[in-house]
């Protein structure tokens, strides 16, 4: 039993470690293709909305005191303001490259809130590590 709940937690930090990387490369692609616009809307999106949970999943992690997701948060938190949102861009230059219509720019802007609420609410509980 107690071999089994060792491997069971260390399964879950070794997650949450490739968890930190994996936000950390979404991050990136969102911020290359705001930059430049790049690929398709679907994986802009994707990257986006996996940001967005991987935060929240975070959130309720350290809400519940999860000490396992305190590494990971404490080097999110560390790394600073997530690049995608300190990343200039031009929602006419993304509607042209992508051929969105109005639905779709309130989609992404409806995504690019959201990881703007979840980093403040984020930010706020990894001030208290």
């Amino acid at each position: 039993m107690l071999l089994r709940s060792v491997i069971v937690v260390s399964s879950f930090t070794l997650c949450l470690g490739d968890m930190f990387e994996l936000i950390v490369k979404k991050d990136e692609q969102v911020k290359r293709v705001l930059a430049e616009p790049q690929g398709t809307d679907s994986e802009l999106f994707e990257s986006m909305r996996f940001f967005t949970d991987s935060i929240y999943r975070l959130i309720r992690e350290l809400r519940i005191g999860k000490k396992s997701a305190f590494g990971v948060s404490k080097r999110l938190y560390d790394r600073g303001y997530p690049a995608l949102l300190s990343q200039l861009f031009y929602i006419e230059k993304l509607k042209a490259y992508f051929n969105w219509v109005e639905s779709d720019v309130r989609y992404f802007y409806s995504l690019y809130s959201d990881v703007k609420k979840r980093w403040v609410t984020f930010e706020t509980l990894a001030l208290q590590l």
